[in-house]
């Protein structure tokens, strides 16, 4: 794994737990606005997953990661509106 792959990866893990964080927020406080900032980290949290996919050569598999956070963005942006 090259250093560039290496620092996408530990970038993904901690988007990762903040999605995580603020979904189990969203359970328990049950506020809209905790809902649509865990779908924003979550889209950065798979453009950097696309990142590190295509940093790695697999390049169809980054595209499908990066097509699914275009979705999950749009998602964010629907549900803020």
């Amino acid at each position: 794994m090259s250093e560039s792959a290496r620092k996408l990866l530990i970038a993904e893990i901690i988007f990762s737990f903040g999605t995580m964080l603020f979904i189990i927020l969203y359970f328990i406080a049950s506020n809209d606005w905790y809902m649509t900032i865990a779908l924003l980290t979550g889209s950065v949290m798979l453009g950097l997953m696309s990142g590190r996919r295509l940093v790695e050569g697999r390049k169809g598999f980054g595209a499908l990661i990066a097509a699914l956070a275009v979705f999950v963005f749009f998602s964010a942006i629907l549900d803020f509106i």
